[in-house]
């Protein structure tokens, strides 16, 4: 994957950190949210009904993860009466800098 389509990959799918900043929300609170919404279940798995909104990450090293659909799942929660916080591109720049921060780190 080059640079450039992995930088567009990662402006189309975040973490749940990531959505969970731009909804003034840690990424367990933000879980949560998804689970009380019927797109994770007890166990913190995506469900049926997410289908289409994640993807499974599975890196060499380390349990797999998920990366969610950002549009998608902003719409998905609007709908619900959910809505980002004002501040979301604030909020964004943050979790940006936390991001090139890791990739820095595991690049070693």
């Amino acid at each position: 994957m080059s640079n450039k389509s992995k930088k567009n990959f990662r402006s189309e799918w975040r973490t749940l950190t990531e959505l969970g900043t731009e909804f003034g929300k840690s990424a367990i609170a933000f879980g949560k949210i998804l689970k009380e919404n019927g797109l994770r279940d007890a166990e913190g798995l995506p469900t049926e009904a997410a289908n289409g909104l994640f993807q499974k990450i599975e890196p060499n090293q380390g349990k797999p993860y998920y990366l969610w659909n950002h549009q998608e799942v902003v719409n998905f929660l609007q709908s619900k009466g959910i809505n980002p916080v004002n501040n979301a591109a604030d909020a964004l720049k943050d979790t940006e800098a936390r991001k090139l921060a890791r990739e820095y780190i595991e690049g070693w």
